[in-house]
């Protein structure tokens, strides 16, 4: 299963992942969370958060700065260090701080290597795409994996083999594929969808992908 971004090119899927991000970042109690700040050494940051914790009335701020790739390739050791080089300027100005780098395709072997074989700690941490389905549907409120598979039995008798959620304006919607080669989409609550909506779903879902009008049912 796939988190799958329906824009027309790399600046919207970008600004989208960033979008999302910051959403789920706020629901897990970052204080103040923004996108497109400028960091230390004049860095552009994605997306920027910040958590507030007192403990026996000391108050410390830990700040997130986080990364956000939504390219179709897998990130690569040169886009790791770059963000390796963003967070350690961040951490000279406060030792509590940490990156988070957000990578829709996952990573490459050098980079996944160099995490195994680092010593970063909680410092720098690497998100996979579909490391986002679990949170997106708890906070986004998607109806659970069961239950799609129970609404889908109801009306067909294919055989499901894949779902994917997809992103369109925002707005998180099930993707269903079935064993003949066809797909369907749904509301995030299983429920299908008005007719103009779901037109222009469709027509970006194909245009990024290698199914076919013919192949929606």
């Amino acid at each position: 299963m796939k988190l799958l971004l329906l824009e027309q090119n790399k600046d919207k899927k970008g600004t989208l992942l960033e979008t999302i991000v910051k959403v789920l970042l706020s629901s897990y109690g970052y204080d103040y969370v923004a996108t497109n700040e400028i960091g230390s050494g004049g860095n552009e940051i994605d997306v920027v958060a910040e958590k507030h914790m007192t403990n026996f009335g000391v108050s410390k701020t830990y700040p997130l700065i986080c990364e956000c790739k939504a390219h179709e390739n897998p990130v690569n050791m040169n886009d790791w260090l770059k963000f390796l080089g963003k967070v350690y300027k961040e951490k000279r100005k406060n030792s509590l701080s940490s990156g988070l780098m957000i990578a829709l395709s996952d990573a490459n072997g050098n980079v996944k290597g160099d995490i195994r074989n680092g010593n970063y700690l909680e410092d720098v941490k690497l998100i996979a795409g579909n490391d986002l389905i679990e949170p997106i549907i708890s906070h986004y409120g998607l109806a659970s994996i069961t239950e799609i598979i129970n609404i889908i039995k109801h009306w067909t008798n294919l055989t499901i083999t894949d779902r994917d959620i997809a992103f369109y304006n925002n707005t998180p919607y099930w993707m269903v594929y079935f064993s003949d080669g066809t797909f369907t989409v749904l509301d995030k609550n299983g429920q299908f969808l008005e007719k103009v909506i779901l037109e222009n779903l469709v027509t970006s879902f194909i245009s990024s992908s290698t199914y076919l009008k013919d192949n929606y049912i």
